[in-house]
């Protein structure tokens, strides 16, 4: 079994991994590009789920989907813990060290 750091730094490159490959502008021109494909060959399923992936979060699993016992039998074991405001940068072994700070005090 993981512990809550290792728990915390997974949920966050899910996240940053989710919002770069559907949100953030650096893969713009990729996702453009794609667009531009699909519009060639609109019928085209390959085509449509490719444009799909990179424009959808869901298809990445970090939108909050899912069954609703699932949710609920997350949610209940996490609304027990204490809640702190944490802000993790692109320092990787940085937010891994705070992380690590933060799961020894709870």
């Amino acid at each position: 079994m993981i512990n809550l750091a290792e728990l915390a730094l997974l949920s966050f490159a899910g996240y940053r991994g989710t919002r770069l490959a559907v949100h953030d502008s650096l893969l713009d021109p990729v996702r453009e590009r794609l667009t531009a494909w699909h519009g060639k060959r609109p019928e085209s399923a390959l085509r449509e789920a490719v444009v799909t992936s990179t424009s959808t979060a869901r298809i990445f699993g970090v939108d909050g989907g899912g069954r609703e016992s699932a949710r609920a039998e997350v949610a209940a074991p996490l609304a027990e813990l204490p809640h702190r405001a944490v802000r993790l940068s692109h320092d990787v072994p940085a937010s891994a060290a705070l992380l690590d700070k933060v799961a020894h005090t709870i």
